[in-house]
């Protein structure tokens, strides 16, 4: 780029320091280059072709950027990514070789193989403002991405053993950073990420069952305290009528034969 810019505003046939300088130097070259091949690719406005939708073209040239950038865990420098044609889609893959025409991009692999796309220059990030401004919009999707790809080369290592899933409050915060956002994954993360969404789901619903047991064993050791404790008032009552009744019959017969025994009994 800051050759090819040195070249074009030569004087006299030779390369000047004050021309490099007005520049801007490397930064200022790609910044320029960039934003020209931007804006030839993504912000036409003459209502031809796919650019009659600029709001959508605008929308998919930015996820495309996402795409091409990727962070570290820890780490605040972001980097080039390599982005596949799959992830990509079709519309933006267009774009991408729209950019690529004009050096902003570099392709990779053949017709009929495996496709992906990345930036010309890693310097891109930093010296491009729309680059760098998209990067710091989608902050917390590429912390997401860059954690859930963590997490897969962990979940790798350990031979694919389900304990290296993503669980609980770390999977529910993935799926925060990334929501509305898995298409842009690729097929293996999203495959990643929905094995560890059904165990999850598993294990809660295994955990409403053991919870639905434990009450319903609950629920029946009250219902039967209260049963016995119930069954063993009637008795009492029925006891306490028992005796009364015999007390009575007694006092009946005493009646008869004894009237002062009769009457202390009763």
């Amino acid at each position: 780029f800051v050759l090819s810019e040195l070249w074009r505003l030569k004087a006299g046939g030779r390369l000047l320091t004050s021309v490099y300088e007005e520049m801007g130097g490397v930064s200022g070259a790609l910044r320029r280059r960039a934003e020209q091949a931007w804006e030839e690719c993504v912000g036409r406005k003459d209502g031809a072709g796919p650019a009659a939708d600029a709001e959508g073209r605008t929308e998919e040239a930015l996820r495309l950027l996402s795409g091409l950038v990727r962070v570290l865990p820890g780490s605040e420098a972001p980097l080039r990514r390599r982005l596949t044609r799959e992830e990509a889609g079709e519309e933006r893959w267009r774009i991408a070789e729209a950019l690529a025409e004009r050096r902003l991009l570099v392709l990779r692999g053949d017709p009929g193989e495996a496709q992906s796309v990345e930036l010309a220059h890693e310097a891109l990030i930093s010296a491009w403002p729309t680059l760098a401004h998209q990067v710091a919009a989608d902050e917390e999707f590429l912390v997401g991405r860059a954690e859930l790809g963590h997490d897969l080369d962990r979940w790798r290592k350990a031979d694919r053993s389900p304990d290296f899933l993503p669980d609980g409050l770390h999977l529910r915060n993935l799926r925060h950073r990334l929501r509305d956002r898995e298409a842009e994954l690729n097929p293996e993360e999203r495959d990643f990420l929905g094995r560890a969404q059904r165990r999850e789901r598993a294990r809660r619903t295994g955990r409403r069952v053991k919870w639905t047991a434990v009450a319903l064993a609950f629920a029946l050791f009250v219902g039967l305290g209260t049963f016995l404790l119930h069954q063993s008032r009637v008795g009492a009552q029925q006891e306490a009528e028992g005796r009364s009744r015999s007390l009575s019959l007694l006092s009946d017969q005493l009646a008869q034969q004894d009237p002062v025994k009769a009457a202390l009994i009763a």
